[in-house]
């Protein structure tokens, strides 16, 4: 994805109008203004950051603060190492598609020990299709590698790997 450079002034100039349509009259006072003023630079400052990419080995913290999370992955995380989170996320919570796929497998990836050390939590976990996803694991991420050798980086497509997602949620999902 190209790096943005969106303009705070611009942020801040749509958040008011945006107000201002949503409550005719509004008067702001400048404590108000100021608020939005930091808000639009936040805004600003987070939308022109790099991505933060994941790459093999980094641990589990830094996947973390990377941009290569997701709700499946962190799901993953939160089933393999539960020490290292608050909540366990809802077991709905897996691949729906290979970019979805594509997470765990960074997660994986950046810690490998999650799945050397801790993958039986997995295959014992109480979603049918996670057990399935995971005992098909390596033939799905094989299969996404050949159909997509770039798909990790972002690029390409892998309709035969989203064709044996969906088959796996369709399997296990009320009709």
């Amino acid at each position: 994805m190209s790096k943005s450079n969106i303009n705070q002034i611009a942020i801040f100039s749509g958040i008011a109008h945006l107000l201002s349509d949503l409550c005719p009259g509004l008067e702001l006072e400048p404590r108000q203004m100021n608020a939005l003023l930091k808000i639009s630079t936040d805004i600003a400052d987070i939308v022109n950051a790099p991505a933060i990419r994941s790459t093999e080995d980094i641990g589990l913290v830094n996947w973390l603060a990377s941009d290569d999370t997701g709700s499946s992955s962190l799901y993953l995380a939160s089933v393999l190492f539960p020490s290292a989170f608050k909540v366990k996320l809802p077991c709905f919570a897996y691949p729906y598609d290979p970019s979805d796929f594509s997470r765990c497998i960074k997660l994986l990836r950046a810690e490998p020990s999650l799945r050397t050390n801790y993958w039986d939590k997995i295959l014992n976990d109480n979603s049918p299709i996670w057990r399935e996803l995971a005992q098909r694991w390596d033939e799905l991420e094989s299969g996404l590698l050949a159909e997509a050798p770039n798909f990790l980086e972002g690029q390409g497509s892998a309709p035969k790997t989203y064709a044996a997602i969906k088959e796996i949620i369709a399997k296990y999902s009320p009709q």
